[in-house]
């Protein structure tokens, strides 16, 4: 696991070979770390996605393949943690067949895998040095270069969140980025589209003025017990205009 990603679940068809294959018979593995008998849980991982993986690229589907994120199920998270709560709200309507309608823009970095020559051709983009959008650029970078990317359904678990106030500072963080790209971004952010449309209205000094009003209301919620994702929308957006109204002075 790395960030709070755990291995990819594992379909149906396959579950009977790696259960077989996840035993080691008697001899172990070179480099140690094998406690009774057990092939590690990156070991099974990795052969999950092979399996999984292999055939997209056997057939010519797509030269990236992304595999998806799913949550397990936690009362306490859904009604305490936001990221919990905002990761939830998008896996509901954002199933393969969704992420496939628009498949750079639903690329993501926590569980894909990529042909050698292509991420050679196309590495991330070293301009950005803050975290966030670095997944969403290398999405646009396979779209201009016409690289089909497959989507299936081989999500990996999500299983760490950080805190309320360390997810706000992170939220920060990208916003910092996607402005920093702003003019790279056009159809890959809601919320560069949410902005220039207020602009093109002429009401982005009326948003400013009354997400202002409403900002100590939806931190407080949003750093609270019962954080929510709509008012955690809206605080991406009032942000992300106060940054942009800010770099204009």
């Amino acid at each position: 696991r790395r960030n709070g990603y755990g291995a990819a679940a594992l379909p149906q068809a396959h579950q009977g070979q790696v259960a077989r294959n996840g035993k080691d018979p008697g001899h172990g593995l070179s480099g140690g770390g094998v406690a009774a008998g057990r092939v590690p849980d990156l070991y099974i991982g990795v052969l999950q996605n092979v399996l999984c993986v292999l055939p997209v690229f056997q057939n010519g589907q797509g030269k990236a393949v992304y595999g998806g994120v799913c949550l397990l199920p936690d009362e306490p998270l859904m009604r305490h943690n936001l990221r919990y709560r905002y990761e939830a709200a998008f896996l509901r309507t954002n199933d393969v067949a969704a992420r496939q309608s628009r498949p750079y823009q639903n690329f993501r970095t926590t569980n894909f895998l990529v042909r050698r020559d292509v991420m050679l051709a196309h590495p991330f983009d070293e301009r950005i040095r803050r975290y966030g959008y670095e997944d969403v650029l290398f999405g646009r970078s396979l779209a201009a270069a016409g690289i089909a990317v497959k989507h299936i359904d081989n999500p990996v678990v999500v299983d760490d969140f950080e805190s309320n106030p360390d997810f706000l500072r992170k939220t920060h963080e990208g916003l910092q980025t996607l402005l920093q790209m702003r003019h790279v971004m056009q159809g890959y952010s809601e919320l560069t589209a949410w902005s220039d449309k207020a602009a093109r209205w002429h009401i982005s000094g009326l948003c400013l003025l009354l997400y202002a009003a409403a900002r100590p209301f939806i931190r407080r919620n949003l750093l609270g017990r019962t954080p929510h994702v709509l008012l955690y929308q809206a605080y991406r957006l009032g942000e992300y205009m106060r940054l942009c109204r800010d770099a204009r002075r």
